[in-house]
């Protein structure tokens, strides 16, 4: 077993995932399920992304929106309260839309 925290292998999996988009600062990302808010803020922060999150819990829609503020990247990270679960991909270009304001190709 690795001696890595818990935050270390989130950190670990955080870098990961932001090398494997190869996006540059200013793309959108959109996190469906995003808990907590860990991963949009990261991709905000480090990466420079505008990110969209979408969690179906009210309490993690609002404790991500106060880290996101408190963190000075409240304008460009949303964080969104949604009661649909989504079970499927690719989704349809309306549900990307009413979420994110965006089509799929932007």
């Amino acid at each position: 077993m690795d001696d890595q925290s818990l935050e270390d292998a989130q950190r670990a999996k955080q870098r990961l995932i932001t090398g494997k988009l190869l996006s540059k600062p200013g793309a959108k990302a959109l996190d469906i399920g995003c808990g907590w808010g860990s991963m949009a803020l990261y991709l905000t922060e480090v990466a420079g992304l505008r990110t969209t999150a979408i969690s179906i819990s009210e309490e993690q829609v609002r404790v991500a929106r106060r880290r996101a503020e408190e963190r000075g990247v409240g304008d460009r990270c949303d964080f969104r309260l949604s009661k649909h679960e989504v079970t499927s991909a690719p989704w349809p270009p309306e549900f990307v839309e009413r979420t994110c304001g965006q089509s799929e190709s932007e």
